[in-house]
């Protein structure tokens, strides 16, 4: 009757109609590549645009046969945030800056120059909301104001088992500010009174998906019964 996070989760990862459920729109979505530009003449490249290119390549970290805009991990990380999203009530996107600080908990230190190196995108599990702005003459009232990010050191991890937590892996939570922290929330598939959390995508299909469940386990079931007495 209430669902949790990780009946949702499990879903995702389990049953092939709800990953087809939380996947459809961001694979419709981002099947195409869009065109970012500021000047419409093809014949002029403004500081932005040459900016924009200049920041896929250095989010890729390697040359790439691709020209310009195409192949360009920006797209990427943003498809998988919008899908990631969609499993729980949001999803996030952990930034990396340069601007000196070793310490994520602390805010991103503005400079002339600053930045992005790197950008991973996060599902609700991996990215736990710790605290939130409780002043109600800030600008920021009710949103988060820190995260409690958890790492995967994949070196660690059974092969067999990526992509998922296990306690195959060692798992390491740091606190993240805010202001590090891009916040992803589906609020435009199904209405929702606030803008941090969304509605899961699975949500208003779970008894669908229920009944499915037990359809497709009644076959091979009843097949088992029937054919071996034990």
């Amino acid at each position: 009757k209430e669902p949790r996070l990780e009946d949702y989760q499990l879903l995702y990862e389990r049953e092939a109609v709800a990953a087809r459920v939380v996947q459809i729109f961001p694979q419709e979505s981002w099947q195409v590549q869009p065109q970012v530009f500021e000047d419409q003449d093809p014949d002029t490249e403004t500081d932005f645009e040459v900016a924009w290119d200049e920041l896929g390549k250095k989010l890729r970290g390697e040359e790439s046969w691709h020209n310009e805009e195409q192949g360009s991990p920006v797209w990427e990380v943003l498809s998988r945030a919008d899908e990631l999203s969609g499993i729980g009530f949001y999803g996030a996107i952990l930034l990396g800056f340069d601007d000196g600080e070793d310490d994520l908990s602390k805010p991103v230190k503005t400079k002339k120059g600053l930045q992005l190196v790197y950008a991973r995108p996060l599902e609700q599990r991996l990215c736990q909301i710790a605290s939130v702005e409780t002043d109600r003459t800030s600008r920021r009232y009710g949103l988060p104001t820190s995260y409690n990010v958890t790492l995967v050191d994949y070196l660690s991890q059974d092969p067999s088992t990526v992509g998922a937590i296990t306690s195959q892996g060692t798992l390491q939570t740091i606190a993240v500010h805010w202001s590090r922290v891009l916040h992803v929330a589906d609020t435009f598939h199904q209405a929702s009174p606030s803008s941090v959390f969304a509605v899961p995508r699975l949500r208003p299909v779970i008894n669908n998906l229920l009944g499915l469940r037990k359809l497709y386990s009644a076959s091979p079931e009843g097949y088992w019964k029937a054919c071996f007495h034990i």
